[in-house]
C-alpha cells in the first residue's frame, strides 16, 4: 500500500501502520481479543491529543486502508469516532450521525460474533466521552443505539436484571421509545410496581400519539387493571386516539374500563365511559358512511343503526336503571326518552332521559305564579304538584319540565313551605343564620327590595318595623366577615363562601379608575394575584361587569361584551365554584354567534385591540370554536398580532395537526422577514436558542438558514431609522449575545457553534453579509473575520465573491396564487359541476321526500338531508374560492437549472440508492407516484437546489441532487 510506504517515520504513525498490518491477518470478528480492542481505543485517545498534522495523516491513512483494502476494518471504523468524540461534543448533526454509524457497525459485527465483552467495553468507552446528565445526552440521540447494544451485551454476560440502569437511561433519553418503556416496566414490576406503572402509562401515550394501536392493545389489559380508577388518564388517551381518528380502538378497548366500574357498581362512571364509547362509535359509523358515499356517490339513504350501537343502547339503559333504581319514574322516563328506540338517534334519547330524570315524587319545585310546591305524583302523562294554595295541581310532563324550577331542600322557600314556625324562630333568634339561609337561596347576593319582599310576603316583618330592624341588622352584617355590600350597588348584600379579609386596596383602585382598559387590568389582577386573598374584590368587580353587561347591546358594544365574557371565563377557571358567572346575560353560544358574524378583517383587528394576554388566549379559543377557517385566521394573527401569545397560537395549531399551515407560515415569514422584522427576530431566537426544530416537526428550515436570514435582517435594519437601530441591536444581541463584538464575546456567543459546525460556504455567506452591512463599526467586522479564521484557518474569501439574497423566494408564487397542472384544474371544475348539477338537485329531492313524511321535529332523514345540504354548500364555496386562485403551470417557463415548480428531481443517498420526486401543485399530489406539492415542507426543502447540492429530507438521511428535468411538456 503506497500510503503506508510513503508514511513519515513518526512513532505514532508507525504504531498505526503496525496495527493495520496485524489486522490484515485477523480472519474474522470472533478472532479479536478484548485486549486488542483496548489497545486500539487507548491509541485513538492518544491520537486525539496529538498534533493536527498527526491526526490528519493518521485519519487519511485509515481512510485509504478502509476504502481500498478492508471495508470492514475495525481500526478504520473505531478510531475516527473515538478521536472526534474525545475532542468536542459540538458538531454538525450529519457529521455526528456518520461517526455513530461507524461505531454501531463495529459493535454490530462483534455482536453477531457473540463477542459480548468487546461490545460492552466499546459502549463504555464511547459513553465515557459524553456528559453524564440525561438532559445533555438528549442532544445526542444516537447514544441510545450504543446503550441498546450495551444492554444486550450486559444481558448475555450477567443476566437481564443487571440491565435496569441502562434501560432507564434509554427511556429517559429517548422520550418516544415505547418498547424500552414497556420492557423497563416489566423488569421493575416486582420490586416497584408504582414506578413500573408510570413507564407503562408513558408507553401508552406514545403509542396512542403514534397511532400504533396494535402495540397499545398488547399492554391494554395491564394498563386497565392497574389504572382503571384514573379516569383523567384514560380521558387523555381517548383525546389522543380521537384526534388520530382511532374511533374503533376506543369502542373496542374502553369497554374493559367500563366493566371494571360495573364490578364495583360505580354507575356514574359506567355511564360516563359508555357515553364516550357511544360517541366514538358514532364517529366511526360517520366515517364509514362518508367512505361509502365517496366510493358510491349515487348511494342514497342512511343505513340502520349498527348492532354494536344497539348493544351500547342496552348497556346504557341497564346502567341508568342501576343508578336510578330508587327513582319512582325510571321506567316511564326511559320510555318517554325513546332511548331504546333504534330509529331515534341515541344522542337525542340520552338528552331526553337526563332532562326528565331530575323530576321525582317528594322533590320540591317553584312556579313563578304559584310559588313552592312538592311533587306529589308523576307519570308519563302528567305531574301533580301540591302548591301551598293550589294543591293537586296537574300539568303535562313537558309543560312541567319547561316551567318549573327545582329547589334544594334547604332553600328558604322550601323551609317556608314545610316549616313556617322553624323559619320564624331562626329569623327572630339568629339574624346571621337567617341571612345565610336567605343569601344561599339567592345565589349569595340579594338586594334590599328582595329582602323586603321576602320578609313582608312571609309575614316575618311589617313595613313599620322595617327601619329599626334593618339598622340593627345592617350593623351585624357589617361586622361579620361573611357579608359585605356591593360598592356599585349600595342596596345589594353579598355573602362570601368563607371568611376572608376584604381586599380594600384592590377594590378602591378599581372604583377610582374610569378607563375601561384600566378596569380590565385591575379585574385580571383581582383574579391572578393571590386569589385566596382577593376573591371578594374579584366578586365585586364581577358584579360591576354583570351590571355593565345588562346595559349593553352586543351589536354596538361587541368588543366590551366579548371582553366581559372572557373575564368571566377566566374568573371561572380561578373560582370554579363561584355562582356569579351563572348570572351573566351572554352565554358562550351568544359570543360564538357574535364572532361568527364578524368578518376576517374584524377578527384580526379585534385580537390586536385586546390588551390583556389572558384575554387574547381566551379569544383565540373562541375563534377556533366559532370559525371554520380558524387556521387561516390564526395565521393572519400570527403575522399581524402582537408576539405575546404567538407560542400559544402555534401550540394550538400544532396540537390540532395543522402542520402544513404552520410550515407555510414559517416559510412565508422566512421570505418576508423585511416586512415582519420583530416577528422574524422572535422566531429566529427560538429556533436558535430554544431548539424549536426539535419541538416542532413542521420546521423544515435549518438553524443555519435562520442565522443567515438574521444577518440579512441586520443588514436591512441598519438602513432604517431609530426604530430600525433598536431592532437591529436586538438582532445582533440574539446572534452575538452583545452589541460589543470582539474575540472574547465571540468565544462565548451562540454563533461560535455555527461557525465551527457550518460549511465553508455558509460561513463565507455569513461574513460577507455582515461585512457589507452599513453602520456597523469596522472593528466589529474585522473581529468577526479574525474569529472565523481562528476556527477555520483554511477559509478564503476568494471562493465567494457575492451574496445571493433571494435565490429561492422568487421561485414560489404569492400566497394568493396557486399553481397546478391543466389536468388538475379540469378535474376541479368537473368535481364542482358534479356538486352543483348532480348532488345538489339530488339532495333537494331527498329534503322534499323527507318533508312529505310529516313531523319534521322527529324526522331523522330530514335532519340528515339538511346537514348534507350545508356540507355541499360549504364544499361548493370552497372549490369556487380555490378556482379563483389557481393558475396553470406553463411548461415553457419551467426552469431546470435548479429545482422549481414543474420539475422532476432525482436524488441519491451516500449508499447509492436513488429517489425521484415530481414537484407540482397542491391539487396534483400523489404520494404513491412521489408527486409532491411545492407548498409542502418537503417541496420547499427542495425548491431552489441545484445539481450537486445536498438535501436533508429527514433527520437521519441526506441526499445529493443528481438530475433535474421537466415533469410536464
Amino acid at each position: 500500500m503506497s500510503t503506508i510506504v510513503d508514511a513519515k517515520n513518526k512513532e505514532i504513525i508507525q504504531k498505526l501502520i503496525t496495527f493495520i498490518n496485524e489486522e490484515k491477518f485477523i480472519r474474522d470478528f470472533s478472532s479479536y481479543q478484548l485486549n486488542k480492542i483496548e489497545m486500539y481505543i487507548q491509541y485513538a485517545k492518544q491520537l486525539a491529543n496529538a498534533s493536527k498534522e498527526d491526526q490528519s495523516e493518521a485519519l487519511q491513512l485509515l481512510a485509504d486502508y478502509k476504502n481500498n483494502e478492508n471495508e470492514k476494518s475495525v481500526l478504520g471504523r473505531l478510531i475516527p469516532p473515538i478521536i472526534a468524540f474525545s475532542q468536542s461534543l459540538e458538531r454538525d448533526p450529519s457529521e455526528e450521525n456518520k461517526l455513530f454509524d461507524l461505531i454501531i457497525s463495529v459493535m454490530n459485527d462483534f455482536q453477531l460474533s457473540s463477542r459480548w465483552a468487546i461490545v460492552e467495553y466499546i459502549a463504555d468507552q464511547i459513553l465515557s466521552l459524553f456528559p453524564k446528565e440525561i438532559q445533555k445526552l438528549r442532544n445526542h440521540p444516537n447514544i441510545v443505539d450504543v446503550l441498546r447494544l450495551k444492554m444486550d451485551a450486559k444481558e448475555k454476560l450477567v443476566g437481564k436484571k443487571e440491565t435496569k440502569t441502562i434501560l432507564k437511561m434509554i427511556v429517559e433519553i429517548d422520550r418516544k421509545d415505547f418498547a424500552s418503556r414497556i420492557r423497563y416496566a416489566k423488569l421493575i414490576q416486582p420490586e416497584d410496581p408504582h414506578e413500573a406503572n408510570k413507564y407503562l402509562r408513558e408507553a401508552a401515550e406514545i403509542l396512542a400519539k403514534e397511532n400504533k394501536t396494535d402495540k397499545l392493545d398488547e399492554i391494554w389489559k395491564q394498563l386497565v387493571d392497574e389504572n382503571f380508577e384514573d379516569v383523567k388518564f384514560f380521558d387523555r388517551l381517548e383525546r389522543i386516539l380521537s384526534n388520530n381518528k382511532n374511533y374503533s380502538f376506543i369502542v373496542a378497548s374502553y369497554q374493559s374500563i367500563m366493566e371494571k366500574f360495573k364490578e364495583i357498581e360505580d354507575w356514574d362512571t359506567v355511564i360516563y365511559f359508555l357515553k364516550k364509547i357511544i360517541q366514538n362509535a358514532l364517529e366511526a359509523e360517520k366515517r364509514e358512511e362518508s367512505e361509502r358515499r365517496n366510493k358510491d356517490p349515487q348511494s342514497k339513504g342512511k343505513r340502520k343503526e349498527s348492532k354494536i350501537l344497539t348493544k351500547f343502547r342496552e348497556e346504557l339503559i341497564r346502567a341508568y336503571k342501576n343508578k336510578y333504581k330508587n327513582h319512582s319514574l325510571i321506567d316511564v322516563f326511559l320510555r318517554l326518552s325513546n332511548l331504546s328506540n333504534s330509529k331515534i338517534p341515541i344522542t337525542i334519547g340520552i338528552n331526553n332521559f337526563e332532562k326528565y330524570i331530575v323530576f321525582d315524587a317528594g322533590n320540591y319545585v317553584y312556579h313563578r305564579t304559584r310559588g313552592v310546591g312538592k311533587i306529589k305524583e308523576i307519570n308519563d302523562k302528567f305531574i301533580i304538584v301540591d302548591f301551598e294554595k293550589y294543591p293537586n295541581q296537574k300539568m303535562s310532563l313537558d309543560l312541567a319540565i319547561s316551567n318549573l324550577q327545582a329547589l334544594q331542600k334547604d332553600h328558604l322557600w322550601v323551609m317556608d313551605y314545610e316549616n313556617k314556625e322553624e323559619l320564624k324562630r331562626i329569623f327572630e333568634q339568629d339574624k346571621i343564620k337567617f341571612f345565610m339561609l336567605l343569601l344561599n337561596s339567592y345565589n349569595r347576593k340579594i338586594t334590599l327590595s328582595q329582602i323586603k319582599k321576602e320578609l313582608f310576603e312571609k309575614k316575618l316583618l311589617t313595613e313599620k318595623e322595617w327601619n329599626k330592624w334593618w339598622q340593627e341588622t345592617r350593623k351585624l352584617l357589617k361586622e361579620n366577615p361573611m357579608f359585605g355590600f356591593n360598592p356599585k350597588k349600595r342596596d345589594e348584600i353579598l355573602m362570601w363562601e368563607r371568611e376572608l379579609s376584604y381586599s380594600e386596596e384592590l377594590e378602591n383602585k378599581f372604583n377610582n379608575v374610569k378607563e375601561w382598559e384600566k378596569k380590565l387590568e385591575i379585574a385580571i389582577e383581582s383574579i391572578t394575584m393571590s386569589p385566596e386573598l382577593t376573591e371578594k374584590a374579584a366578586e365585586t368587580i364581577a358584579e360591576y361587569f354583570l351590571a355593565q353587561e345588562s346595559k349593553m347591546d352586543p351589536r354596538d358594544d361587541k368588543k366590551k361584551v366579548i371582553e366581559i365574557f372572557l373575564f368571566f371565563e377566566y374568573f371561572k377557571q380561578v373560582f370554579p365554584d363561584n355562582p356569579i358567572p351563572k348570572e351573566r346575560k351572554n352565554k358562550k353560544e351568544h359570543i360564538i354567534e357574535i364572532i361568527k358574524g364578524m368578518d376576517d378583517e374584524e377578527i384580526v383587528k379585534f385580537f390586536e385591540e385586546l390588551k390583556i394576554t389572558e384575554f387574547k388566549k381566551g379569544y383565540v379559543d373562541l375563534v377556533i370554536e366559532s370559525k371554520e377557517n380558524y387556521p387561516e385566521l390564526l395565521k393572519k394573527i400570527l403575522f399581524e398580532g402582537t408576539i405575546k401569545i404567538h407560542k400559544y397560537i402555534i401550540d394550538e395549531l400544532d396540537k390540532r395537526n395543522h402542520k402544513e399551515l404552520l410550515s407555510d407560515f414559517l416559510y412565508s415569514l422566512f421570505r418576508k422577514y423585511k416586512e415582519n422584522p420583530e416577528l422574524f427576530l422572535w422566531f429566529g431566537k427560538n429556533i436558535i436558542h430554544n431548539n424549536w426544530e426539535e419541538e416542532y416537526d413542521w420546521i423544515s428550515i435549518s438553524k443555519y438558514d435562520f442565522i443567515l436570514q438574521l444577518f440579512r435582517l441586520i443588514k436591512f435594519l441598519s438602513k432604517l431609522d431609530i426604530r430600525g437601530n433598536k431592532l437591529r441591536n436586538s438582532a445582533i444581541e440574539a446572534i452575538f449575545g452583545t452589541t460589543n463584538i470582539n474575540l472574547e464575546t465571540l468565544e462565548k456567543s451562540k454563533l461560535k457553534e455555527f461557525i465551527q459546525n457550518g460549511s465553508e460556504d455558509f460561513v463565507l455567506k455569513l461574513y460577507i453579509i455582515f461585512r457589507d452591512t452599513p453602520n456597523i463599526p469596522q472593528a466589529h467586522k474585522e473581529n468577526l473575520w479574525e474569529f472565523i479564521k481562528k476556527i477555520k484557518p483554511d477559509i478564503s474569501l476568494i471562493s465567494m465573491q457575492e451574496e445571493i439574497e433571494e435565490e429561492v423566494v422568487s421561485l414560489l408564487p404569492p400566497e394568493d396564487i396557486v399553481y397546478i397542472t391543466k389536468e388538475a384544474i379540469e378535474k376541479l371544475r368537473k368535481h364542482l359541476d358534479h356538486l352543483i348539477y348532480v348532488e345538489m338537485p339530488e339532495n333537494a329531492r331527498e329534503i322534499g321526500e323527507a318533508q312529505e313524511k310529516g313531523d319534521l321535529r322527529e324526522n331523522a332523514e330530514y335532519k340528515a338531508a339538511l346537514e348534507r345540504q350545508d356540507k355541499l354548500r360549504a364544499e361548493i364555496k370552497k372549490l369556487e374560492e380555490e378556482l379563483k386562485k389557481v393558475r396553470p403551470i406553463d411548461p415553457d417557463k419551467i426552469r431546470t437549472d435548479l429545482v422549481s415548480i414543474g420539475t422532476k428531481v432525482t436524488l441519491k443517498d451516500h449508499e447509492g440508492n436513488s429517489l425521484q420526486y415530481t414537484i407540482l401543485g397542491p391539487w396534483d399530489t400523489d404520494p404513491e407516484l412521489n408527486i409532491i406539492s411545492y407548498a409542502s415542507p418537503l417541496g420547499k426543502s427542495l425548491i431552489g437546489k441545484r445539481v450537486g447540492d445536498i438535501a436533508q429530507l429527514s433527520s437521519e438521511k441526506t441526499f445529493t441532487i443528481e438530475k433535474i428535468e421537466k415533469a410536464i411538456e
